[in-house]
């Protein structure tokens, strides 16, 4: 048996998994995309002084950048909804 959230956390916690997602996505968005914008440069540069010639490995690296970048953020959307799902589910009827 649920008992109901008192008045005061209602108010706080997101009700909806919209909302918690909204709340919580520029969190995770930031911390990823710096992760990931520290780590691929990086690692082109080791490619690049293993390998010599810098310009055959720009585009790659920008494009592994982008293609990171992007995979972090559908994985945390994801995991973000599920998230908000699970949160929620006091809060529905």
């Amino acid at each position: 048996m649920v008992t109901p959230a008192p008045i005061q956390d209602a108010e706080i916690v997101p009700t909806t998994v919209g909302q918690y997602v909204q709340a919580k996505f520029g969190y995770w968005a930031r911390r990823w995309v710096g992760i990931i914008s520290i780590g691929v440069p990086a690692m082109a540069a080791v490619r690049m002084r293993t390998y010599g010639n810098a310009a055959d490995w720009i585009l790659p690296a920008i494009g592994a950048w982008a293609l990171c970048c992007v995979a972090a953020l559908l994985v945390i959307l994801l995991t973000l909804s599920v998230g908000g799902w699970w949160h929620t589910r006091r809060y529905r009827h």
